[in-house]
């Protein structure tokens, strides 16, 4: 009984995880000029060479791991979630905690939470994952 609510919680996080990869990645393709001058406006991307490979490559590999989340029932979708939210949480700490100002393209709900709603929805994020894998493993 146990076993199968971990593999009930395990999989509805994956999916809700891949579909939230899947948004993003998706916005970012379509609002991509703006996602690139946020990048530019970022003081953590040096120069406009980095913000435009960054504009690029950010959104195909949450594309990716949110196709990976949906599709494979493999631990790699979940460690590649749980490497992004941790890249996210220390890009959100240095931007709210070293930098001036902070630049956002969100347009959802993470707007109406302001950059610590942003921080504490991105480590939410984070532990959800990391426990999702601790099942995972002890299940198998």
């Amino acid at each position: 009984m146990v076993s199968s609510l971990h593999r009930g919680f395990v999989t509805a996080l994956r999916y809700l995880l891949g579909g939230l990869f899947l948004y993003a990645g998706l916005t970012k393709l379509l609002e991509g000029d703006l996602f690139y001058h946020t990048l530019v406006n970022t003081p953590l991307f040096p120069n406009e060479k980095t913000a435009k490979i960054g504009a690029i490559i950010i959104p195909f590999v949450e594309i990716i791991v949110g196709m990976l989340l949906i599709i494979s029932k493999r631990m790699l979708g979940l460690y590649l979630a749980l490497g992004l939210f941790g890249t996210y949480l220390i890009f959100i700490i240095l931007l709210l905690f070293y930098n001036d100002t902070i630049p956002c393209t969100c347009r959802t709900v993470l707007p109406v939470l302001g950059w610590y709603g942003h921080l504490y929805f991105t480590g939410g994020c984070f532990v959800l994952t990391l426990s999702a894998i601790y099942l995972k493993r002890n299940i198998e």
